[in-house]
């Protein structure tokens, strides 16, 4: 000090002021200028930009600061990161690299405004080339006015947040220190240890500048707050320093109070620092257990005293009775005697935070009671002490609901744990036989599985075995985190279902046995749904084919095809089955049948007779052979033009009446208000009602009176789709989607059928068969999923659907049918009581998901050729209208396939190139259907099979084949009225024509005649020179 002496000397020592660890102290007491670092590393400013805003200033002062400070601005908002700002930059120099030393980092500041992502000040970012470098911020673009202090060492990061220092534009004081005497971060705020966590020894130097009120780079992070007095320094500052430099900062560090008497009552003395136990960051203690403090103290007047573990650092000592902590206790021991140690626990609470600080105090029992200064003692057992949360567990379910040798149940669980602390704690699954888990693994039952430790949600998986025998196994789920703290939630249980049996083979009609004809199928019930497969091998499921697939995929029905085995006198057969897990009949317990014909079934015609080459010379033979030869190539007939078969609709399946064939689309003339139609039978006067086109239609065909309908008998009448009636805007829309109006339009109790996502109305066609009964039908290939469509003349309760294959069914049981003789057809009556009974294939509801009175059901049709009934019934919510039934029967067709013809028999084309052309009605040229939109191929290329379908809307078309070694096809353009599948058979020819003629196989049998015709020539020379 001068006391206004100018010619005093100078008798400043910055070198002895400043000499305990600081590394650069910034008062901001420069009016102009860089801002002066007050210690000899001459640490000075290297920049000052504080210009931002009008309110952006570095002269500024207040009452409660100390001198001149310097206010920042940003243009930071809410999650949008501060891009422009006030910065103050100072050059790196060796004295701000600490290295692998302790330091501490000291500010003030103050705010009243909210910081997002303020950089308090940094040195280093994630772009250092070290990779370690330390920042304080306040509010960090996840927190608003979070106090955080992070230090980074070889990229690992180490972190404290303080949550939430509120603007409420006071001044604060706030320490960040990196400890590497017992590896911890501490973080204090106005004088107080608010967190401390585990630190990470090591360098910590890097080449980085330094940044104040932004980030080292002076670009991004920038503050809306004031600074003042910020200080770096080389060592750990102790709690006690941090205490008193608080004071002074707060002009509190003397204080006076009221003179007291001396009592000659001296306060207990710490003789051996209080600790909290184990409870630290790697060894918390659970919600629900104790934290034990102890300390040992002695008083010089031999008084008792109390220990005192107070929640802030104050307290007040009570004559003859126990202290007062000022801001709560966690506990007060009882009365203990000098030189004893004093302990008191502390129960865990579940809402206690994770990190909770502690001070230690000594209160002697006397007339005129003293408590000495607090203590937080040291390292793990110091302040503060940590609590472990019990994780938290939701939920557990297992999947599939059913597995089979070999599959996996996988058992996930909806579990986390909210502890964060030094880092986050994570969460292991067990699941138990039965319900003895012990803490850290299952009891004597056994555990199904446990899973690895993670952060949420741990799952874990078990195979099933064959020796799981069972059913239904029973589980048990328990969730521990990584300190063995079980949930409170736990176990939950619940139960899987295992199978690991093949069905069981029953009710086999018709039984191995001497039978009056061969059958043609065989039926019988599966105890499980499941698929079977037929063979004449003793073979296990998977090692029979699958083009002998049974009916009733998927159920408990199932009807097998007798495969024709080559004797017309008995067949060997076995049937296979696998249920839907994967569990198979094998060779030890698959169903083996014998069928053999009895004696009087037999005729002459039924029975191979045995050639007699016994009796034939060799020559004979061979001239057999050679005249064999010579009649194949006389049957054969070439042909130059193309052979195109009848649609597969019309070719495969035949409807029992050949008028089928016959069809005829409704035309509107008249309104049938206008016609007589009382002689129609009931049905068909009902359909009149729902499409009064129809009786047009009758009227223009010469149906006026009653002898006409034998004329109409099984005549098919084409009925328009749903986009006919309501309107082209509903193709390729759901029915929930149709406006108001289009809705109205559809006609109840009426099923229709669309394809290809609603974009095809599939042709709906109505029949007037024998009894004058009025049935629906449609064709189809097979394997096509479809949607039906019905609206209900009445509010319904249900609507639902079963799909059965009818015992007169043309399906691929009629084709072993024509494979056998003549005799046994006709020994073959379909009117007999015992013939096939209709088979159950699938049941189906259909749903009105928006209550508009319109209901659809997706439907898989069968992947077999066959005639097959979908039967809806309406279940009506008023119990007064009776249950209505409605019949449609559904044509599944084969595709069409490509062939070319061999010897009068017809082998299919592979990989040839099957394309259909549609004239667009924009461009009036004919171009590549665009089938993808339909959810379909084109063009297709064919398999062995050859196979081909395409199911097309309304519209001109025409068909082009391509194949190599073959003739190009290409059709005469035909008209598709509605909805329907071209699958028509097609005819190439070889390019080659001696290849039309000889094929490879018969050349080879030409050169082998030829060969023996030789050898017999030789023979006979050598024979008849011997004679």
């Amino acid at each position: 000090m001068y006391y206004g002496n100018n010619f005093a000397e100078d008798g400043q020592n910055v070198e002895d002021v400043w000499s305990n660890g600081f590394a650069a102290v910034y008062h901001f007491a420069e009016l102009t200028g860089n801002y002066l670092d007050s210690t000899s590393n001459n640490n000075d400013s290297t920049s000052v930009d504080i210009d931002y805003e009008e309110t952006s200033r570095r002269n500024n002062t207040d009452a409660n600061g100390i001198g001149y400070y310097p206010k920042f601005n940003s243009n930071g908002a809410e999650n949008v990161p501060s891009t422009q700002g006030d910065s103050i930059g100072v050059a790196d120099s060796n004295s701000l690299d600490f290295g692998t030393n302790s330091f501490t980092i000291f500010m003030r500041m103050k705010s009243d405004v909210t910081n997002y992502d303020c950089d308090l000040t940094r040195k280093g970012s994630t772009g250092v080339a070290e990779n370690s470098w330390w920042k304080m911020e306040w509010g960090d673009q996840v927190v608003n006015n979070r106090l955080h202090f992070l230090v980074r060492v070889n990229g690992t990061d180490r972190r404290l947040d303080y949550d939430v220092l509120t603007p409420d534009g006071n001044w604060h004081n706030a320490w960040g220190i990196r400890s590497t005497a017992d590896t911890n971060l501490k973080l204090y705020l106005d004088g107080v240890l608010v967190k401390s966590g585990a630190g990470n020894n090591g360098s910590v130097s890097n080449s980085a500048n330094v940044g104040i009120g932004s980030k080292d780079t002076l670009d991004d992070d920038f503050c809306d707050a004031s600074l003042d007095e910020v200080r770096y320094i080389n060592v750990e500052r102790s709690a006690d320093w941090i205490a008193a430099e608080n004071l002074y900062f707060n002009g509190t560090f003397n204080t006076f109070g009221s003179e007291v008497t001396n009592n000659n009552n001296n306060a207990p003395i710490i003789s051996v620092n209080p600790s909290d136990g184990p409870s630290a960051a790697t060894t918390p203690t659970n919600v629900g257990s104790n934290v034990t403090f102890t300390i040992t103290a002695t008083d010089a007047d031999s008084d008792n005293y109390y220990l005192a573990i107070c929640k802030e650092n104050s307290i007040t000592a009570n004559n003859n009775s126990a202290p007062t902590c000022g801001g709560g206790e966690w506990c007060i021991s009882s009365l203990t005697n000098s030189g004893s140690e004093a302990s008191c626990t502390y129960e865990a609470q579940s809402n206690d935070d994770e990190s909770n600080v502690w001070y230690a105090f000594v209160c002697d029992h006397n007339s005129n009671s003293i408590c000495s200064s607090s203590s937080q003692g040291s390292g793990d057992s110091g302040s503060p002490f940590k609590i472990n949360h019990a994780p938290i567990f939701s939920s557990i379910s297992s999947s599939p609901d059913l597995a089979g040798v070999g599959q996996s149940v996988t058992f996930s669980s909806i579990a986390s744990d909210s502890d964060i602390d030094t880092t986050s704690d994570t969460v292991i699954l067990y699941v138990c036989k039965s319900n003895d888990f012990n803490g850290t693994s299952c009891g004597d039952a056994g555990e199904w599985c446990h899973s690895s430790a993670e952060t949420l949600n741990p799952n874990c998986s078990y195979e099933i075995q064959a020796s799981d025998t069972l059913e239904n196994y029973d589980y048990y789920g328990y969730i521990i985190d990584n300190h063995n703290f079980s949930s409170l939630s736990n176990p939950r249980n619940s139960s899987f279902s295992a199978d690991v049996v093949a069905p069981t083979i029953s009710n086999i009609n018709p039984e191995s046995g001497t039978l009056s004809q061969l059958p043609s199928s065989i039926t019988l019930t599966l105890n499980e749904n499941g698929y079977c497969r037929i063979s004449v091998e003793d073979e296990a499921y998977s090692e029979m084919s699958a083009d002998n697939d049974c009916l009733g995929d998927g159920t408990q029905s199932i009807i097998c095809e007798a495969i024709d085995t080559g004797s017309t006198s008995s067949r060997v057969l076995y049937i296979a089955c696998q249920d839907e897990v994967g569990n198979e009949n094998t060779s030890s317990n698959n169903a083996g049948l014998f069928y053999s014909l009895s004696s009087e079934s037999s005729s002459p015609s039924q029975i191979r007779q045995p050639v007699t080459w016994e009796t034939k010379s060799v020559v004979d033979k061979i001239k057999d052979i050679f005249w064999q030869f010579i009649d194949l190539i006389k049957e054969l007939n070439i042909k130059e033009e193309q052979i195109i078969f009848s649609p597969a609709e019309e070719s495969a399946i035949q409807d029992p009446s050949p008028a089928l064939s016959h069809e005829l689309n409704i035309i509107t003339t008249k309104d049938f208000g206008e016609l007589d139609i009382s002689f129609l039978p009931l049905k068909f006067r009902n359909y009149i009602h729902k499409f009064p086109e129809f009786a047009s239609t009758l009227e223009k065909v010469g149906i006026t009176k009653s002898e006409d309908l034998e004329k109409i008998k099984n005549v098919k009448f084409s009925f328009p789709g749903i986009s006919d009636i309501s309107g082209l805007s509903t193709l390729g829309l759901n029915t929930a989607d149709f406006a108001s109006f289009e809705k109205e339009k559809i006609p109840t109790d009426f099923v229709f059928a669309r394809a290809a996502d609603n974009k095809i109305d599939i042709n709906m066609k109505l029949v007037l068969s024998d009894g004058q009964d009025a049935k629906q039908s449609f064709n189809i290939v097979r394997n096509r999923q479809i949607s039906l469509i019905i609206k209900p003349e009445f509010p319904a309760e249900n609507i639902k659907g079963v799909i059965t294959l009818l015992p007169s069914s043309k399906t691929a049981l009629n084709n072993i049918l024509q494979s056998l003789s003549a005799s046994i057809l006709s020994s073959i009556d379909e009117n007999k009581e015992n013939k096939e009974k209709e088979i159950l294939l699938d049941e189906f509801e259909y749903l009105d998901d928006d209550n508009d009175g319109i209901y659809t059901a997706d439907v898989q049709l069968p992947n077999r050729e066959g005639k097959y009934e979908i039967n809806t019934k309406i279940v009506y919510q008023n119990k007064n209208i009776p249950e209505k039934d409605i019949s449609v029967f559904a044509v599944v067709d084969p595709e069409g396939y490509i062939y070319e013809n061999i010897a009068g028999k017809q082998a299919r084309i592979k990989n040839a190139i099957v394309s259909i052309y549609w004239l667009n009605p924009n461009t009036k040229e004919y171009e590549l259907w665009p089938a993808k939109e339909y959810h379909q191929e084109n063009p297709i290329y064919t398999d062995e099979t050859g196979k081909y379908s395409f199911l097309v809307p309304p519209g001109y078309y025409y068909l082009s084949v391509e194949a190599e070694g073959y003739s190009s096809y290409k059709s005469d353009p035909f008209q598709v009225s509605q909805g329907r599948e071209i699958n028509y058979n097609i005819q190439l020819y070889s390019k080659n024509w001696f290849t039309r003629i000889f094929s490879i196989e018969k050349i080879l049998i030409a050169i082998i005649i030829l060969l023996l015709v030789l050898i017999s020539v030789v023979l006979f020379l050598l024979f008849k020179r011997k004679i």
